[in-house]
């Protein structure tokens, strides 16, 4: 056979292997450690206040990924308060001023 096959809009049925591959079961082949694996990676690092985007990479996220967010400690007490601009979750360089009792 050469040339394009049309069907009129009809459908294939009892179809067995098409080159070489189950056409009915072929979407676990695409699975992480499937025949013809899409590919996977590691999400890019969380940044505090970045924008959301949509990203570029070619390659797909597994469904239990994580994305690790960095914390912090303020960095001094018993100095003037400050909201700091570290890029961690607890902003690692703000200031709590702590008055002391005598």
């Amino acid at each position: 056979m050469s040339g394009d096959l049309n069907l009129g809009g009809n459908d294939i049925e009892n179809v067995g292997n098409v080159d070489g591959v189950d056409v009915s079961g072929h979407a676990a082949r695409h699975n992480p450690g499937g025949l013809d694996a899409l590919s996977t990676s590691t999400p890019v690092a969380v940044t505090v206040g970045a924008v959301a985007a949509e990203g570029a990479a070619s390659s797909f996220a597994r469904s239990d990924h994580q994305h690790g967010i960095v914390s912090g400690t303020p960095s001094s007490i018993g100095t003037a308060n400050s909201a700091g601009s570290a890029s961690t979750v607890a902003s690692s360089n703000h200031i709590h001023n702590q008055r002391v009792s005598n």
